[in-house]
């Protein structure tokens, strides 16, 4: 998250929690946790594709607005009062 609010692409292993935020190709990569090579060629293609890189991180910046403790706390209260 903290990443993605600084406008940045995320490359983070794909476990709940990051699945919930990354958006494969749009935001960063998903990659299995104990593919090095996968790390690797994914930071490279970052490093080495500006226009990627600032596409992935502009998505990012807007993208996690909706991720906001003030939204996620009104809907957690929807869905709590709905019982």
């Amino acid at each position: 998250m903290e990443a993605m609010t600084s406008g940045l692409p995320v490359v983070c292993a794909d476990i709940r929690g990051n699945r919930d935020l990354v958006l494969p190709e749009k935001s960063g990569y998903l990659l299995s946790a104990r593919n090095v090579h996968a790390y690797s060629s994914a930071i490279n293609e970052i490093f080495l594709d500006p226009l990627k890189r600032a596409k992935m991180g502009k998505f990012n910046a807007e993208y996690i607005k909706s991720f906001d403790i003030s939204l996620v706390s009104h809907r957690m209260a929807e869905i709590y009062s709905a019982f």
